[in-house]
């Protein structure tokens, strides 16, 4: 009978160690860099593909598929991102992930900066 009463609690124990060392919801927060509001008046119809990337300074980068060259990826105000492995999730305002570090993407609605591609609003193109 004492082995029963302790099932119940024993596999809550398991399932909340599990949870824990899955890291739970997500990762830790991992910063990326963002869009100013103040500095940024409307949006282009440039666009960029290649592998996006981790970057120790940024956070993520893109491969840029035309030219090989490893650009900054400044994403939208309020977009967020969190660690994944030794992957980076990038979170969009619905608090959904959008981008995964790893993967190849195609970055539309957007402009160059000093060396930065800045996403525009954006929503993944699947």
């Amino acid at each position: 009978m004492r082995n029963r009463s302790l099932r119940p609690a024993l596999g809550v124990l398991v399932l909340a160690f599990t949870i824990a060392a899955c890291g739970g919801s997500g990762g830790s927060p991992v910063t990326i860099k963002t869009l100013d509001p103040t500095s940024q008046g409307s949006c282009y119809t440039s666009g960029v593909a290649g592998n996006l990337v981790t970057d120790p300074a940024a956070g993520t980068a893109i491969i840029d598929d035309m030219t090989g060259s490893r650009k900054i990826v400044t994403w939208p105000q309020n977009w967020t991102a969190r660690s994944s492995g030794s992957e980076v999730e990038v979170i969009n305002r619905q608090g959904t992930v959008a981008y995964r570090t790893g993967t190849h993407v195609n970055l539309l609605g957007g402009y160059w900066l000093d060396g930065s591609f800045l996403v525009c609003n954006l929503e993944p193109l699947h």
